[in-house]
């Protein structure tokens, strides 16, 4: 192997800069190495600069007979040991052949989690280590740069060494890859945040574990409504006083409180003091006490608008269908070699919040009875939440104080004794409670542009250098740096291919604006084949009809099938037999009309 440049000067204990061939492409983290007897030394390239080679830098006798053409240049290299030792002055150093570089960042294969190669050596895959995993990962990019797809390679990864792992989607881009997760070996739910959504189990939180603050923070009662609050507080007191009695667990129930305050507030029309007030809800069914009673009338008295608005919150809350008076087993949703994706999209965020807190402290109790064998509900496996966009349920102290933080803190501090791990992504770090995010010792770190989330990943991260974040706003999508325990040596990579799908990309805009402009020349032509088509119906539509069929023409998606001389539609509500449509919406079947016109159906 022939020398590519020679050691000009040492700095420090890792680091030493050479004079290098000028014409061996060299680029930025590039593999070289110097000899220590029969021992590579390897290290990686930091910086390549190429300058006129001046007369200062040599001897008089030297440089007094240099030509000063402008032509001769030096190019140097700065390079960053890997290993422990630093060359001496003079020394050679070559360049690293892949094998060579594939022994650097070799994992065991029942360990290894491959996530792509080296970006300047595409031969050269590079794995995470799953057991350096119990120490969590961070995956940190600006939007746009590959996290959500670098998440889902690391997933892929994760089902085929059969893990559980649990995802928290705010947004449910994750919920396509339960198409084609067998394709990896493993499987995938999707767990329901409310009774509308589609997927396999519906999520459940058992009431009688919710006081009353919870309550009303997911119900979404501002603080300073204190008369509904107080209301609130009063018919849970006396739910949890009849279920001490008769251990009955349907008290706690939406639809009972709801009933509740419909007999509290027609006491409340009729009552003139609160003795009769106390009369009238035992008399409807209310078993309030005296205590409850009276606090109850100290708000209604003055008359039951308070408690009308409760009901209205409440009547919200229970249109979700997740909150009721049985948990979901954990059991239900949690399997080996299976991806759940808790899909929080649609709620509000303070639904979301608690959704979280609830699954994440049920989990982590479950996995420390399992482990101390306490009784109790217990999940028997190791489990890896994957919490995507982690800087809404981990903000700083400084941006505001949720339930989740909490929670976070305590598994990215003791989740490893208990089999619990975190995968923490973030486009924002600096918006990251800096406990939760120091914890997750190993970081994918893709392209990053804010100095104050290049700051918060410096300063989370004992490998990350300055040198190194300097790179991280030239980085392409695609491209990362990698650090920590998970990897042998820190790298430069480009992430592999995936197989599992996932929504929520960048729009085709040429794709998204094409489709525009085609449904905009549909529906300009409706006026004109309107009349046409109520003839071959045999009805006739309105300017409203019309007018509400351009709306539907342009955002909702009809779907036509021919059955024998019949043409069917199925659009929004309605399921429409062309020519049989008597029953329908007027301006369904001009939509549906016009598309099977267009389409040659009719």
């Amino acid at each position: 192997m022939e020398p590519i440049g020679r050691v000009v000067e040492v700095d420090g204990l890792d680091s030493y800069t050479a004079v290098v061939d000028s014409s061996v492409k060299l680029s930025k983290f590039e593999f070289v190495y110097f000899k220590s007897g029969d021992k590579k030394i390897m290290g990686y390239v930091e910086w390549v600069k190429a300058k006129p080679f001046l007369p200062s830098d040599v001897p008089w006798d030297v440089a007094s007979k240099m030509p000063l053409d402008g032509q001769t240049s030096v190019t140097l290299a700065r390079v960053r040991s890997l290993d422990e030792g630093v060359p001496r002055v003079g020394d050679w150093i070559y360049l690293a052949d892949d094998g060579d570089v594939s022994e650097l960042y070799g994992v065991p294969e029942e360990r290894a989690l491959r996530i792509g190669s080296l970006r300047n050596r595409p031969g050269v895959a590079v794995s995470l280590d799953l057991n350096a995993l119990v120490r969590h990962l961070a995956i940190i990019a600006a939007t746009g740069s590959g996290k959500t797809w670098t998440s889902v390679v690391v997933i892929e990864e994760l089902l085929k060494k059969g893990a559980t792992v649990l995802i928290l989607d705010p947004h449910g881009e994750y919920v396509p890859i339960k198409e084609r997760a067998s394709e990896v070996g493993g499987e995938a739910l999707v767990l329901k945040a409310h009774a509308d959504q589609e997927g396999d189990v519906l999520y459940s939180i058992d009431l009688a574990t919710v006081d009353t603050d919870e309550l009303a923070f997911v119900m979404g009662i501002p603080k300073n409504a204190v008369r509904i609050r107080a209301v609130l507080e009063a018919v849970r007191q006396i739910s949890q006083e009849v279920f001490k009695e008769t251990g009955d667990r349907e008290v706690f129930s939406l639809e009972t409180m709801i009933n509740f305050l419909n007999a509290i507030a027609e006491a409340s029309e009729v009552a003139r003091s609160w003795n009769q007030f106390l009369s009238l809800l035992k008399s409807k069914g209310v078993p309030a006490g005296e205590r409850e009673a009276k606090k109850l009338w100290s708000v209604v008295r003055r008359g039951p608008d308070p408690v009308y608005d409760l009901i209205k919150y409440v009547a919200e809350l229970q249109r979700l269908g997740v909150y009721a008076t049985r948990p979901a087993p954990l059991t239900s949703f949690l399997r080996p070699a299976t991806a759940t994706v808790f899909n929080l999209s649609g709620i509000k965020r303070e639904v979301q919040v608690h959704l979280v807190y609830n699954v994440l402290k049920r989990l982590f109790e479950a996995r420390v009875r399992h482990v101390r064998g306490v009784p109790g509900e217990s999940y028997p496996f190791p489990v890896m939440v994957v919490v995507e966009e982690a800087h809404r349920f981990a903000p700083p102290p400084s941006e505001e104080s949720v339930w989740t933080t909490g929670v976070l803190r305590r598994i990215a501090s003791e989740g490893r004794k208990f089999g619990v791990f975190l995968t923490v992504i973030t486009q924002r770090p600096s918006r990251v409670d800096q406990t939760v995010l120091s914890q997750c010792q190993s970081q994918i770190i893709m392209r990053l542009i804010n100095p104050k989330d290049q700051e918060a990943v410096t300063n989370s991260s004992e490998e990350l250098g300055a040198r190194l974040a300097s790179d991280l706003p030239s980085l392409r999508p695609g491209e990362a740096v990698v650090v920590g325990p998970a990897v042998p040596k820190p790298a430069f990579i480009r992430v592999r291919e995936k197989v599992l799908d996932y929504g929520g990309g960048d729009l085709n805009l040429v794709e998204e604006w094409g489709s525009a402009l085609l449904a905009r020349e549909k529906v300009q032509r409706l006026d004109a084949v309107a009349e046409r088509l109520a003839e071959l119906l045999g009805t006739s539509f309105t300017k409203d009809d019309i007018e509400r069929a351009r709306g539907i023409l342009m955002s909702e998606r009809i779907y036509l099938s021919k059955v024998g001389n019949k043409v069917r539609a199925k659009v929004g509500p309605c399921t429409i037999t062309l020519g049989d449509h008597s029953d329908c919406d007027p301006a369904y079947v001009l939509a549906a009309a016009a598309e099977a016109l267009e389409r040659g159906y009719i």
